[in-house]
């Protein structure tokens, strides 16, 4: 739902955003994630037509689907930051552990 949130993507496109983001996932799992999305009413569809090849089905975000994309956003960003005060505090007490080591061999 992230890509969706910088405007309008087909699948594959969707599928491909992930791959090179390292969220590796088949196609076929983005696109009943999609159906889902839509049935749930956070992204809208719709059928473009290609020169070049079979029409596709373009996806994009409802204003219900934006703000649990933004809800969604928040609650990651205080995930980071807690994460970033264990790692801190995790990183202060070893430090202290290997300064209380290496004190204590000389």
């Amino acid at each position: 739902m992230i890509s969706l949130g910088e405007g309008e993507s087909h699948g594959y496109e969707l599928g491909e955003y992930l791959r090179r983001n390292r969220l590796p996932v088949d196609l076929a799992t983005v696109y009943r994630k999609l159906q889902s999305m839509e049935r749930r009413g956070l992204i809208a569809s719709r059928w473009e037509s290609s020169a070049s090849g079979p029409a596709r089905r373009i996806y994009s975000l409802t204003p219900d689907g934006f703000e649990k994309l933004w809800n969604d956003l928040e609650g990651l960003r205080d995930i980071q930051v807690r994460l970033g005060l264990m790692l801190d505090a995790a990183e202060e007490s070893l430090a202290g552990r290997s300064r209380n080591r290496t004190s204590s061999r000389t």
